[in-house]
């Protein structure tokens, strides 16, 4: 099956006041970003962590789609991995 072609969205300029974050979700978030890299070990965790941290200092929420929601319950509903047996 042959690669579609990349197709550009239009750029939408925000008419809206930016939407900021209420204080319950800069809860979740910090809580998201201090448990992440428990969940994903490593550059990835670390990526995720600062992206988080990020988010919830400046305080705005950007994400239209829902993804970043959707990462904030991943990471808040996924087990801990279990931690190496000592011998």
């Amino acid at each position: 099956m042959p690669a579609q072609p990349f197709v550009a969205s239009p750029i939408v300029l925000a008419t809206d006041p930016p939407a900021y974050i209420a204080d319950v979700e800069r809860r979740r978030i910090r809580a998201a970003a201090d448990r992440v890299r428990d969940v994903y070990p490593g550059c990835i965790g670390e990526y995720l962590r600062r992206e988080l941290k990020t988010l919830e200092v400046i305080g705005l929420r950007f994400d239209q789609c829902g993804l970043t929601s959707r990462m904030i319950d991943t990471v808040l509903s996924a087990p801990l991995p279990e931690p190496p047996a000592i011998p």
